[in-house]
């Protein structure tokens, strides 16, 4: 698997957790509660996907929908930054 895959996925579902658990405890924070959609995209998108969902398996999905956004955050990021390092034409 292509290196910038692995540390994508890797910083991915290590961030996702934390800010996943940042999320709902900073319901008295204006700042954090302006961030919801930033810190829990997974959860957003599976109410989108999901109405009903029984609540064990609605927070692992959860858990796995955020993993996977901010590491394809985190790959867009590095891609553009592997790209700018070695000029546009030599990826």
């Amino acid at each position: 698997m292509n290196i910038l895959v692995k540390k994508s996925l890797t910083l991915g579902f290590v961030v996702c957790p934390v800010f996943l658990a940042i999320a709902p405890l900073g319901l008295g924070i204006a700042f954090i509660e302006f961030l919801k959609p930033v810190l829990d995209p997974g959860v957003r998108l599976l109410r989108l996907l999901w109405e009903n969902t029984p609540d064990p398996l609605y927070w692992i999905l959860a858990l796995v929908l955020n993993g996977l956004v901010y590491s394809a955050f985190f790959y867009a990021v590095m891609f553009v930054k592997r790209y700018m390092k070695n000029g546009s034409g030599n990826l």
